[in-house]
């Protein structure tokens, strides 16, 4: 993965998304302020809140900051977070090309338009 930078914006955002071997909670970072597809990852340990919050039928995501402890690892803060959910469904978004769009404008509305 790429290098993840620090901002005083969320870094990241997770979502759950169902897999062969179950439901996972997947984390996509933001490098050079664009979310990199390429550079999503699933945690295999399990984080309550994420875990409760996030609808792996609808669009839900939770945006976050991962802080690098080193190259391979991080810490992840959802202190100052913030939660966005739709009544669409995530899997027919991504189809449409429209899922990393939603997530722009909710990212943009929270964070950079206040």
């Amino acid at each position: 993965m790429k290098k993840i930078e620090l901002s005083d914006k969320p870094n990241a955002f997770a979502f759950k998304l169902k897999m062969d071997d179950g439901t996972k909670i997947c984390i996509c970072p933001r490098i050079q302020n664009e979310w990199s597809e390429n550079d999503i990852f699933h945690l295999d340990q399990d984080v309550p809140k994420l875990n409760n919050d996030l609808d792996e039928n609808s669009f839900s995501i939770i945006f976050l900051n991962l802080i690098p402890i080193d190259d391979e690892s991080f810490n992840i803060s959802i202190e100052n977070g913030s939660f966005l959910k739709s009544n669409h469904s995530s899997v027919e978004l991504y189809k449409e090309n429209k899922f990393f769009e939603f997530v722009e404008k909710g990212y943009s509305k929270l964070y950079l338009e206040s």
